[in-house]
């Protein structure tokens, strides 16, 4: 039957999305599912989409089998049911088996054509087949197909990869082990003793009795805590890179804070500072054992505007753009540098290594403000070793507890490769 004879009524789907990407599939492969059309009428009861790239490709005859089967329901209310079931109880695939159908597609298509032959791609497939004539087949851009592909090799390589939950994620995880390959290289390019090291970093708890720092040595405690609010699955962070989960219940924070409140009381010396990156929802109980500890808590928190507009639901509640600080006082301190605001603006760093990393340049201003070249800075939870490569700056030596063996592998290459 002649194409422009099928009956096309008011149908469920408006957008065609992309037509000329199934266009290329069918002219490449042929109509792998024929439209349906009903026996008694002609009219198109299924196969919008691939009538319309039909028309595209320049096809006027349609042949039965080939380009269509018919459907012998007569019940126009039973037609329109079969539309509607086929259109909303499709399943996309998801973004692992793009990837790798992607990846299984341009294998496919270069073992019936050949790799790519070099040179400017060509409309046919008469140059071999690579991953330009692949973009245009699926109607994609190539940076995107590329893109695509090298996460799909990279999940052979790094099985773990496909755990992730976007392919967001993914990119953002390979990015990172990108950036450990390249830290190593540049360690192992110039080595250092560990008589050379500004920093010692246990890859363990530091409630574990293995290691014990001397009473009254450091200079400064400066740690992130977590902040007992699940940040680790929160929506806001999806796209972020995550080399490793990390528990962040309110009750796992809660189960430290004593322990950190008095190893930070013991291990500091007299007239010292301790900060802390803290979430409200510990707020309460972190000042209650402080101050059991002994310190003197400044009750009004620091706060870092890190001009980001972050948050869970946007339209219920303002998003969060900055974070709290705790300022923590053994004895009677005073700042190196008087006269500071309890206020700073500092962007958050682009191609972050870890979802709630601190930038360098905020530790930075902690540890200038607080102690002289020298010093020793104590970080009870290093996470990706940020407080060591600021205290590396500074001139200051810093000792580093990470209890998660991921993170710890990446603070450890990312400090090997100082200069």
């Amino acid at each position: 039957m002649n194409i422009n004879e099928v009956i096309i009524e008011e149908r469920m789907r408006v957008d065609l999305g992309d037509i000329d990407a199934l266009a290329n599939s069918i002219r490449e492969f042929g109509l792998i599912q024929p439209l349906i059309l009903s026996r008694t009428e002609g009219k198109l009861v299924a196969g919008g989409r691939r009538y319309a790239a039909l028309k595209r490709i320049g096809v006027t005859e349609l042949e039965h089998a080939k380009h269509y089967l018919w459907n012998y329901e007569t019940d126009g209310v039973r037609l329109k049911a079969i539309e509607l079931e086929e259109n909303i109880r499709r399943k996309d695939l998801s973004w692992q088996e793009q990837v790798r159908g992607k990846q299984q597609l341009l294998e496919t298509m270069q073992r019936i054509y050949g790799p790519p032959s070099g040179g400017r791609p060509k409309a046919g497939t008469d140059g071999g087949f690579g991953v330009a004539k692949l973009a245009a087949m699926l109607g994609e851009s190539v940076g995107g197909v590329s893109q695509d592909l090298q996460v799909a090799e990279a999940i052979k390589q790094f099985p773990t990869l496909a755990g992730a939950e976007t392919k967001g994620a993914a990119l953002g995880q390979l990015r990172v082990f990108g950036a450990v390959a390249q830290m190593t290289l540049s360690a192992k390019l110039a080595p250092k003793s560990v008589d050379q090291r500004s920093w010692t970093l246990y890859r363990q708890d530091f409630r574990t009795e293995s290691v014990v720092i001397p009473d009254e040595s450091v200079d400064l405690v400066w740690t992130d805590l977590p902040y007992g609010a699940d940040v680790d699955q929160m929506s806001a962070h999806a796209g972020a890179s995550q080399v490793a989960s990390f528990d962040d219940s309110k009750l796992s924070v809660l189960n430290m804070l004593e322990s950190i409140a008095k190893e930070s009381y013991r291990v500091l010396k007299p007239d010292r500072y301790a900060v802390f990156c803290f979430g409200f929802v510990t707020y309460t109980e972190l000042v209650f054992e402080l101050t059991r500890a002994g310190f003197n808590v400044n009750p009004v928190p620091f706060v870092w505007a890190k001009n980001t507009k972050s948050g869970e639901n946007p339209n219920s509640r303002y998003c969060n753009s900055y974070e709290p600080l705790l300022i923590a006082a053994k004895g009677s301190p005073v700042f190196i540098r008087p006269g500071q605001p309890n206020l700073v603006s500092i962007p958050v760093e682009q191609g972050k290594l870890q979802a709630v990393q601190k930038p360098i340049t905020l530790v930075e201003r902690f540890l200038l403000d607080m102690c002289s070249a020298g010093a020793t800075v104590v970080d009870w939870c290093a996470g990706t070793g940020t407080t060591g490569v600021a205290a590396h700056n500074c001139k200051m030596r810093s000792i580093l507890f990470e209890k998660d063996q991921s993170m710890a592998a990446l603070a450890r290459a990312r400090l090997e490769s100082l200069p």
